[in-house]
């Protein structure tokens, strides 16, 4: 797939990025086939790209935090002004992505692992809508950071979702 996006960014026509759909699309496909690759220190550099070319597209937005998120060169004040924007998108973006990018942000900016599990605790008993699968895939990252994979299953069980070992196949 890595390849294919390549290509496909590669041959892109000279329009304009921000007036071209199906760029931005390529662009941000790319993007996430890296981070499934684990691969957040060369999806960065797109990812940013993408974000401040459609500053407003909720997916680029939670692309590049998720990118800064497993980086090093993150900072409270950028995955700050992230959210900040994702709130400001309005109530799909909201329910969508942004109680799982502040479950992250507890874990990785400020350490806390309980807290962590139980604002994604919260986010399953409260049923999300379309984003589901980011955050089954954000905790799932996290709990397997620590070791903590029976925790996951757990709260998995209790909410009645099955997770298959590709996490695109939520049940």
């Amino acid at each position: 797939a890595l390849q294919y996006y390549e290509y496909a960014a590669s041959i892109k026509d000279e329009r304009n990025y921000k007036t071209n759909t199906t760029t931005a699309k390529v662009e941000h496909e790319l993007v996430i086939v890296m981070m499934k690759l684990k691969d957040f220190a060369g999806a960065i550099s797109k990812a940013r790209i993408n974000y401040e070319n459609n500053s407003h597209n909720s997916y680029h937005i939670r692309a590049y935090y998720n990118c800064l998120i497993h980086s090093s060169i993150r900072t409270k004040e950028e995955l700050s002004i992230l959210l900040h924007k994702m709130e400001s998108l309005g109530a799909r973006a909201i329910s969508q992505f942004l109680p799982t990018m502040k479950a992250q942000y507890e874990f990785y900016m400020n350490g806390n692992f309980a807290q962590a599990v139980d604002m994604f605790r919260n986010i399953f008993k409260n049923g999300l809508l379309d984003g589901k699968i980011y955050a089954v895939e954000a905790f799932r990252d996290i709990c397997g950071q620590r070791g903590a994979d029976v925790v996951f299953e757990s709260i998995m069980r209790n909410h009645n979702i099955k997770v298959s070992n590709d996490i695109d196949e939520l049940e």
